[in-house]
């Protein structure tokens, strides 16, 4: 008995796996480029509250870079998960296409939230503790170069489309094969029938 031929990998996984590995890449730079301003983001963020009341500079610019650093390792550490469960779809495993739904989609929801907030940063008005929060938050930007701002962003948007279209490609009705037989659709097959002695 011949066994049962490979399920081929769709077409529609692999794009959804190397769509991962591009969202992965996406969040290592976005771990890194933010890396060389810390300081001269500190020195602004120091001089935006320097007039504040009730209000440390030295502290609020210790949670800004701290917050910076723990960033980027949250970034790294998901982009490492990101390269495994890429991996794991493209070899046919469910569990990992089961986990790449809920990450995605949480990633969906930071990634969307991050543009929004950044974006009504910029643009927000008002007096905090003495502190006319617009023109801090001008000075604090202004720390950063001009082109890292929409560079970000684009990023993020990127990388939300790329997240969205993964979760989708994975529940196409096409890929259920692919990932129902597992490993690629491979099956073990059975060994084959001695042929019997010619008189």
């Amino acid at each position: 008995m011949n066994p049962a031929p490979p399920v081929r990998r769709p077409a529609a996984v692999s794009v959804a796996g190397y769509l991962m590995l591009l969202v992965a890449l996406i969040a290592l730079v976005l771990a890194i480029i933010p890396l060389p301003y810390v300081g001269d983001v500190s020195d602004a963020v120091k001089r935006a509250y320097a007039n504040a009341t009730n209000v440390n500079p030295d502290t609020v610019a210790t949670g800004i870079t701290a917050g910076t650093y723990v960033s980027a390792v949250i970034r790294v550490i998901g982009a490492i998960g990101f390269v495994i469960l890429a991996l794991f779809n493209l070899r046919g495993s469910n569990v990992t296409r089961i986990i790449t739904w809920v990450f995605a989609g949480l990633g969906v929801l930071c990634c969307g939230a991050g543009t929004a907030a950044s974006n009504v940063n910029l643009t927000m008005q008002g007096n905090a503790n003495g502190v006319d929060t617009k023109e801090a938050t001008r000075q604090i930007s202004d720390a950063y170069p001009s082109w890292y701002n929409p560079t970000n962003t684009a990023l993020m948007v990127v990388a939300v489309v790329a997240l969205i279209l993964v979760i989708i490609l994975l529940a196409l009705p096409a890929v259920h094969p692919f990932f129902r037989r597992g490993g690629g659709g491979q099956q073990v097959a059975e060994p084959p029938l001695p042929y019997p002695p010619v008189a």
